[in-house]
């Protein structure tokens, strides 16, 4: 039912006097292969973390974005003073051609 190398691992001491060098002979195959299974699941969370850093990023950028362009804390009077001119006005375009894209039929996709 067991491994040769966990039988060996386990009757080893029992049949001779060990070294921790002879131990770790008979399980270098199983160290090495869960060392491999433990690096592949750190780099899996390594990225899984990398994507919600760059979602987070992402998010982060686009409330600035929004902030700029529609400038909620403003009432309509002092709307009517702000322009769309220089960098506000370039931002406006950006988030235009990201968030209200068409097709050829004028159709939003």
């Amino acid at each position: 039912r067991y491994s040769k190398d966990l039988t060996a691992l386990v009757a080893a001491p029992f049949q001779r006097p060990c070294t921790v060098y002879d131990v770790l002979t008979l399980c270098s195959r199983g160290l090495l292969t869960e060392m491999d299974e433990l690096y592949s699941h750190s780099d899996a969370l390594e990225e899984h973390l990398s994507k919600q850093l760059e979602t987070n990023r992402m998010n982060r950028i686009l409330v600035k974005l929004n902030l700029v362009n529609e400038r909620p804390e403003y009432g309509k009077s002092e709307a009517a003073s702000w322009a769309e001119t220089g960098d506000r006005y370039i931002l406006k375009l950006f988030r235009d051609y990201v968030f209200h894209q068409t097709d050829d039929n004028g159709q939003p996709w």
